[in-house]
């Protein structure tokens, strides 16, 4: 595995249960971190992902660990039969997904290593150039 380790899953995983369920085959397990950490850098676009996705032991963020442990095990669960998931890998799934929203959105503040900006002084990013377009509001003219 590249960013995850066998100590990783003993808390959210019995490794005989993990055992089962990958039909002890490693390659698996290490294709479905590969697709998990795609899945959570499609949110992390305004971090540092080389940075955070290099990090080894305990240097690496515990939440986003467990958040990983998580998408992976719901796609695990979801290979063996996908209208059978187990609730609790599918709310564990849900709310790796919203914490991953909230970071995208900047709502959650986090110790992830912020990206470089790329901007020409002008205080706005031009690869992540946010517009906001609105209208005000209707009238209704009576005569």
């Amino acid at each position: 595995m590249a960013f995850l380790i066998t100590t990783d899953f003993e808390t959210q995983i019995k490794l005989d249960v993990l055992a089962k369920v990958t039909d002890s085959d490693s390659s698996l397990l290490f294709e479905m971190e590969l697709a998990a950490i795609e899945e959570m850098k499609s949110y992390l676009y305004r971090y540092d992902i080389d940075k955070i996705f290099n990090q080894k032991g305990k240097s690496r963020n515990r939440l986003l660990v467990m958040y990983c442990v998580d998408i992976m095990l719901y796609h695990l669960h979801s290979r063996i039969n996908p209208r059978q998931i187990p609730e609790l890998r599918y709310v564990r799934y849900e709310s790796a997904k919203k914490w991953l929203e909230g970071l995208s959105k900047g709502i959650i503040v986090t110790t992830l290593p912020k990206k470089e900006d790329d901007n020409d002084g002008d205080g706005v990013s031009d690869t992540y150039a946010q517009v906001k377009i609105s209208t005000f509001p209707k009238r209704s003219n009576n005569y």
